[in-house]
């Protein structure tokens, strides 16, 4: 069996308390079937009947007694099928996620929330008019994002022009 992330013995420990609380039920439930059918055989019973009492009457016996003999094996078996549960419990289901398997889906998780966040992290820096901006693909490699040219239909600049730090020290200068 392969091991899991958690102790081995307190897991199954665990699964087998677990497990063992279902067979009170399930003998519960075969009981509540018995007494379900028994309304249901006397519920079905043909309008024709009325006319002869003692064959509804054997033939009711004969319906009731013949639930009452299943409901004995049917809860041996129900307790059967919860030990046979119990005696072996299987970690190498395809449903069953153990600890490694567990480990692994949460990585694929977080490195899928991650390329996520990269994608709309480049999508964001392509929308903005940034020069010299990075954005990353996919697979997280970064790429610089080309300027949007901004001139109009004549070719003149549209739009807010970069200062340099030239034009920036005329206005330093104006301002005292």
């Amino acid at each position: 069996r392969p091991a899991l992330f958690v102790p081995e013995i307190s897991f199954d420990i665990l699964v087998r308390r677990q497990i063992r609380r279902l067979e009170q039920p399930g003998v519960q439930c075969v009981d509540l079937v018995y007494d379900e059918l028994q309304r249901i055989a006397a519920q079905s019973e043909p309008s024709e009947l009325t006319r002869y009492p003692n064959l509804r009457d054997r033939m009711m016996d004969v319906v009731g007694s013949l639930l009452k003999r299943s409901v004995g094996p049917t809860q041996m078996w129900v307790s059967n099928l919860v030990r046979v549960e119990l005696s072996y419990i299987n970690t190498n289901h395809p449903d069953f996620i153990g600890g490694s398997r567990a480990v692994a889906k949460l990585m694929d998780k977080m490195a899928k929330e991650k390329e996520k966040a990269a994608v709309d992290a480049a999508t964001a820096a392509a929308s903005v008019n940034v020069p010299n901006a990075t954005s990353y693909t996919a697979k997280g490699v970064m790429t610089p994002v080309r300027e949007r040219n901004n001139k109009d239909k004549d070719g003149d600049a549209v739009g807010a022009t970069p200062l340099s730090s030239s034009s920036l020290e005329k206005y330093m200068v104006a301002d005292d």
